[in-house]
């Protein structure tokens, strides 16, 4: 493993989403699936750097992927992906129509749901004040709970909501483009 990389990993990952032109996905999501998120990044940034492919679809195919495979995956894990392969987007698939609007609307819904995840185990902290294995007390648990469910939850629907105002606009956009 060259940088902490499985280049082998990353590379079988490559050539199975590239073998999707003719099939399905299956094998490289399953291959996704036992890697680690910093190696399946490899693989959709610099693995397809080097295929020299002749796959017409390229772009489609890869952008498939991205979005069955983040779909597998836990909130935290959604947020640490599309974070690994940011810039796949507007460097390689910004051919794709709303490639970046589409990215980043993720990078929000993601982001929301991450803080969600985030803010839900910290309201637990009030339940772990004054234990024999703590060394906070009620006060400081308080605080932490009044974090949690104060400016983390408006957070999260803040982010819920710019990602649903990115929606609208993009079927703004859409419909301006088919009037014309």
């Amino acid at each position: 493993m060259a940088g902490g990389v499985n280049r082998d990993s990353a590379q079988a990952l490559t050539e199975a989403i590239v073998a999707a032109e003719k099939g399905s996905l299956d094998s490289a999501l399953q291959l996704a699936g036992a890697m680690s998120i910093k190696d399946v990044a490899y693989a959709l940034v610099e693995g397809f750097e080097d295929t020299g492919s002749p796959v017409h679809n390229f772009e489609e195919i890869r952008d498939r992927f991205i979005w069955r495979w983040v779909s597998s995956l836990d909130p935290v894990e959604v947020l640490a992906a599309l974070v690994a392969i940011d810039g796949v987007y507007s460097n390689n698939l910004v051919v794709l129509p709303h490639a970046e609007d589409r990215f980043t609307t993720r990078l929000l819904e993601a982001s929301a749901d991450a803080v969600r995840v985030i803010s839900k185990h910290l309201s637990y902290v009030k339940d772990l004040a004054g234990g024999p294995d703590t060394s906070f007390n009620e006060a400081f648990a308080a605080r932490v709970t009044e974090l949690a469910d104060g400016p983390l939850a408006q957070m999260s629907d803040d982010l819920t909501s710019q990602a649903q105002q990115l929606a609208k606009l993009q079927q703004n956009a859409d419909e301006i483009e088919s009037d014309e």
